[in-house]
């Protein structure tokens, strides 16, 4: 890598010659782009137990397309379509055929992200209806895989794979319609050696002997050598993006706590003085002002 390329990594590219694989565009581009299919296919194929015979790519990686993504962020969309439109580029989806699938990845915790990765999933089997004008019978199996750092669920396996069963007899549905899997970084229990390679490559670490050639052509593509001069003034952006909403969120929760704190207080010092402790007493151990005790 030459001095000018290195002078330009802002962002991505911790100490090192690689960006991180959680990155928006280095994500989509290691699974989205044209020629990758492989890459895509091994991942399936680790987490899902299957090989998908072909793969076609869903809004493939296009720096421009996503050039104007960014742009509608910064043109001041609201904030809801800011998070939809930032969603979209790291999006990925493939067309497997008889099936359908979805990658995606978060790398902080959201509310309700157990509701969110079953919706997006949900949505695509139902818009299959009546895809050939055949109604139910043009609905086909939905595979989703959620890459998380964030530990999401309680139990300590790393990953975790649902579908439609049922408990008290033991068995799944006869067809199989959905499938979707999660993949907790933090955690380790990982169910065979290419899923612990995986793993490795989502962290950013080395990924050592043994690794199929595939995880390693997905560490190739990641690398900053490769990234051109547009594609890494987006990843600069990307997280500066990033950097803000984080900020705007710890700004709120804070705000919130804060907002919690001095709720509390009233309602405690409201209880003490229903119970006829004296006013003197109540300011001095509460900690709130006369005229807060005034209002109350």
């Amino acid at each position: 890598m030459d001095k000018e390329k290195h002078k330009e990594n802002k962002g991505g590219n911790k100490g090192g010659n690689t960006i991180k694989p959680t990155n928006d565009l280095a994500f989509k581009k290691t699974f989205s782009s044209s020629g990758n299919e492989d890459i895509l296919a091994g991942l399936i194929e680790d987490f899902l137990d299957f090989r998908p015979k072909s793969i076609t790519i869903i809004k493939p990686y296009n720096i421009k397309e996503l050039r104007l993504i960014l742009q509608k962020v910064e043109e001041g969309a609201s904030d809801e379509e800011q998070a939809q439109l930032i969603e979209t580029i790291s999006d990925v989806k493939a067309d497997l055929v008889t099936s359908g699938f979805t990658a995606e990845k978060q790398i902080r915790q959201h509310s309700r992200f157990d509701a969110r990765s079953l919706y997006y999933p949900c949505l695509d089997f139902c818009d299959r209806y009546n895809f050939y004008q055949n109604k139910y019978q043009d609905l086909r199996p939905i595979y989703s895989l959620n890459i998380l750092d964030e530990s999401c669920f309680r139990h300590p396996a790393a990953v975790k794979c649902f579908e439609l069963y049922d408990p008290y007899l033991g068995i799944p549905m006869d067809n199989e319609y959905f499938r979707i899997v999660y993949l907790e970084l933090r955690k380790e229990g990982v169910r065979n050696e290419h899923q612990r390679f995986w793993q490795k490559f989502f962290r950013g670490e080395e990924l050592g002997e043994g690794a199929p050639d595939y995880i390693r052509k997905a560490k190739n593509v990641i690398d900053l050598a490769n990234f051109g001069k547009e594609e890494r003034e987006m990843l600069s952006a990307l997280e500066k993006y990033q950097a803000d909403q984080e900020s705007l969120l710890l700004g709120a929760e804070e705000k919130g706590l804060a907002q919690g704190l001095a709720q509390g207080k009233l309602e405690v010092a409201q209880n003490l003085k229903a119970a006829g402790v004296e006013k003197a007493l109540i300011l001095e151990c509460v900690g709130i002002s006369e005229e807060e005790y005034d209002a109350l």
